[in-house]
């Protein structure tokens, strides 16, 4: 069986970067679940708690996790950039329980960057129990108060053939990142040149934004890798039509 994707999203990043991710995400060879604030240009559980806490993460993960048919898990959240392979490797190593995959970069607008956590939720995954299981507790901790580790623990983990991409944007829910004794690495392997994503750093507008467009018309119409497309023309916020919600 295909791995199922578990998407949470309280909408408050650029148009153009949510709009990247999902049309990626609609890429892999696996079953999509979003869990979003706001209407989103796919299938999705419209989630009705606007509080940006700890708590609020894990409910929408779990009813995500409710939604997907597959026994194999990975997490996405909306400002991670997932190469191609990196759902089936994620799948691979969930027989291990609940895993991590630790070759991640992070990217700002200096460049690309190394996290100093190797374990990171938007980088987990494995077999249903046990994801259900460390979420679970991680929302009871959160029902106490802030967690001292957002992220539940480990069973074991993996490095993707091919990185996965945190966007530093400004509007984070984990706040600011920056690397290491200041080095920044200016291209890396897949990804390229961090300029090609310069876009997705686009100013939000006032409140929060829901995502417009024609995903399927984005996948056709550029001529580059499908994992280096990124999208320059805006579609009108019109174009969001809410009956897509399940």
């Amino acid at each position: 069986m295909k791995p199922s994707i578990v998407y949470y999203s309280n909408n408050r990043l650029p148009d153009e970067l949510q709009r990247h991710v999902l049309e990626n995400l609609t890429r892999a060879d696996a079953e999509l679940i979003c869990v979003t604030w706001q209407p989103v240009p796919v299938p999705h559980i419209l989630w009705p708690r606007h509080v940006a806490d700890h708590r609020n993460i894990y409910e929408q993960i779990l009813a995500g996790i409710d939604a997907a048919h597959g026994d194999r898990i990975a997490l996405a959240e909306h400002d991670v950039l997932y190469p191609a392979d990196y759902f089936q490797a994620l799948g691979d190593a969930a027989s291990a329980g609940l895993v991590y995959n630790t070759n991640v970069w992070r990217l700002d607008r200096n460049g690309y960057f190394r996290p100093s956590n190797r374990h990171l939720l938007s980088n987990c995954g494995g077999r249903r129990s046990a994801l259900v299981r460390g979420i679970r507790q991680k929302l009871a901790e959160a029902k106490r108060g802030v967690p001292e580790w957002a992220e539940p623990a480990a069973d074991s983990e993996f490095a993707a053939p091919h990185p996965t991409v945190d966007i530093r944007h400004g509007r984070n829910f984990t706040g600011e990142r920056r690397p290491r004794r200041g080095r920044y690495r200016q291209r890396i392997p897949y990804w390229g040149p961090w300029e090609r994503y310069a876009s997705l750093f686009a100013s939000l507008d006032e409140g929060d934004h829901a995502v417009g467009g024609d995903v399927a018309q984005a996948v056709h119409d550029a001529a580059r890798p499908a994992h280096l497309q990124v999208r320059r023309s805006r579609r009108a916020q019109s174009e969001v039509n809410a009956k897509i919600a399940l």
